[in-house]
């Protein structure tokens, strides 16, 4: 999962973003092994635009209301992150309220 900043288009990532868009991936047959994921993700932004890496200073208690499963957390965490950024998820998941699915 990436966050697409705004206004200069530029891409960010926090680090469980990107294990999370591997395993999405894999999960829902987008890919089909982890050696063509770990080329996705290593081809993914060159020539494209400029990726940066972001902090995270998100908690447990800010999480979205929509947060009800163990499953959701990682999800509200990536889009309180986004947020907190500037930025809109970008997600092939189409479970998260607010996200860009793309």
């Amino acid at each position: 999962m990436f966050c697409r900043a705004s206004p200069d288009g530029n891409l960010a990532n926090q680090g469980i973003g990107t294990a999370g868009f591997v395993r999405v991936a894999l999960l829902g047959k987008y890919i089909d092994e982890m050696a063509t994921a770990k080329k996705v993700i290593a081809g993914f932004v060159p020539g494209r635009a400029r990726l940066s890496f972001v902090s995270d200073a998100s908690r447990v208690k800010d999480l979205p209301g929509w947060v009800k499963t163990a499953a959701a957390v990682a999800d509200g965490r990536l889009l309180n992150v986004a947020e907190a950024h500037g930025a809109r998820l970008a997600t092939m998941d189409e479970g998260i309220p607010g996200a860009l699915v793309i």
